[in-house]
């Protein structure tokens, strides 16, 4: 009868290890799967920081562009001909119509409006509205006026950059 008890009765001893390695299991699985989870959540931050910085360069150059075909048109009204003017005006446009007016914050869009009504009232010959400012000096004043907000816009685009890049390099 004692040995029929024996049989009956749990040895908790063989079945310990084996619990602990149940255990030891599920909590290595559980910690895998929420490694992997913030891996993955730290990629995506990753890729999101990376797109807003190439988009912030992006917009950087494009601005550049605008700037160079800004800095051209100043340079040949204040010394240049007729033919060299209208070239300076055409290449301008290409920039105002493109991508830079569509990125530009709104002091930018109205400093740049502001050089294109010049512009146009030039090329229709009409008069300056203030003072007795002669057109081309005008659009040169103008001119300069969007490469100053343009200055600061490209400013704080550089620094959003580099905010951008501390925070790729912390995580």
């Amino acid at each position: 009868m004692a040995i029929s008890k024996k049989n009956k009765g749990i040895d908790w001893t063989s079945i310990i290890p084996h619990v602990l390695t149940i255990a030891g299991m599920i909590i290595t699985i559980s910690v895998f799967f929420s490694e992997q989870t913030a891996l993955r959540k730290m990629e995506h931050r990753n890729t999101i920081l990376l797109l807003q910085r190439e988009t912030l360069i992006s917009h950087k150059t494009e601005f550049q562009k605008l700037a160079e075909s800004i800095g051209t048109l100043s340079a040949v009204f204040y010394t240049g001909t007729k033919d060299a003017q209208q070239k300076a005006i055409e290449i301008f446009y290409r920039h105002y119509f493109g991508n830079a007016f569509m990125i530009s914050d709104p002091s930018m869009v109205e400093a740049l409006n502001l050089l294109h009504l010049d512009i146009k009232n030039y090329r229709e010959g009409k008069i300056s509205l203030i003072g007795k400012i002669p057109p081309k000096v005008r659009i040169i004043r103008s001119a300069d006026h969007v490469l100053q907000v343009m200055k600061s816009s490209i400013e704080s685009q550089i620094q959003a950059i580099k905010k951008l890049d501390q925070q790729l390099l912390e995580s």
